[in-house]
């Protein structure tokens, strides 16, 4: 599948409460049921989840997606997972470093 001329969804999933507030079983559910109604773009970020911002919560949106395309890897394809990162200065992540090569 070519990613760059298949059609995005009118609404994203937001996975910022996944690995916190929604529980892996839970998000993965989720994420199956987006693509039955189809919704095929989750949305993610390594600062995800928030609220609070911990250090020891950041990436636990992307783990938990990353385990879900493990379990389900034929499912990968039908799913587009969009990421930002935190730039510099958030000193929960990475330290507070900026992104390098």
């Amino acid at each position: 599948m070519n990613l760059w001329k298949a059609n995005v969804s009118q609404f994203a999933l937001g996975s910022m409460t996944f690995g916190t507030q929604t529980p892996q079983d839970i998000a993965h559910r989720q994420i199956d049921l987006a693509l039955e109604v189809g919704v095929n773009l989750i949305d993610t970020a390594e600062m995800y989840p928030v609220n609070p911002f911990r250090a020891e919560a950041t990436g636990l949106s992307e783990k938990v997606i990353g385990n879900w395309v493990s379990a389900q890897p034929e499912k990968r394809a039908k799913m587009m997972i969009c990421t930002k990162h935190a730039g510099s200065r958030h000193r929960l992540v990475r330290g507070g470093e900026p992104i390098s090569s």
